[in-house]
């Protein structure tokens, strides 16, 4: 455990689970206009050729609880096809994750059990429904890597994507700590 502190909003932290501060990635998330893309929004549900998930109905309304709960609670992955960093938090029964849309249909159909936010600290994340069992089966055949650590020899953090030191390390600092 290394508990940091934000250097912007003076929350604290275990950048050894986390590899930015949840209050601050959260702010981060809603602000971005385009997080809930058109193709993902139930509200929005248009016929598509292809399979695509949908978010729950109270997202719009309750973004900021789904947002909070994937940055507290979810794990950090790296896509090795696209060197894309992405975020993945499973939900417990108290929330929804959304559901499949199949091709041509407007009608969510099988319930997921978990949340991606995708290009997670761009300026072009996204989020979407997905199944922990899919993030694992493409961890087990090497299509993702989960987030490493900090380069700084004996730093437990997190790296901060896209570079390779933590909060603590980067520069400038985004932590200061471990308390």
């Amino acid at each position: 455990m290394a508990i940091e502190i934000c250097t912007t909003c003076d929350h604290s932290w275990d950048a050894a689970r986390r590899p930015m501060c949840p209050n601050c990635q959260t702010q981060h998330w809603q602000s971005l206009p385009n997080l809930l893309r058109p193709k993902h929004d139930p509200n929005q549900i248009q016929p598509l050729k292809v399979f695509r998930t949908v978010v729950p109905y109270d997202f719009p309304a309750s973004a900021s609880v789904y947002l909070w709960h994937v940055a507290a609670n979810g794990s950090a992955f790296v896509s090795l096809r696209n060197r894309d960093y992405f975020e993945f938090a499973q939900v417990g029964p108290q929330m929804s994750s959304g559901s499949t849309v199949a091709p041509g249909s407007t009608t969510p159909t099988t319930p997921h059990d978990g949340f991606v936010i995708v290009q997670a600290h761009q300026p072009k994340a996204h989020i979407f429904a997905q199944d922990l069992g899919v993030i694992q089966q493409r961890v087990a055949e090497g299509k993702y890597l989960p987030l490493q650590s900090c380069v700084v020899r004996g730093c437990p953090n997190l790296r901060v994507p896209p570079g390779d030191r933590c909060v603590e390390h980067s520069n400038p600092p985004l932590a200061r700590g471990p308390i």
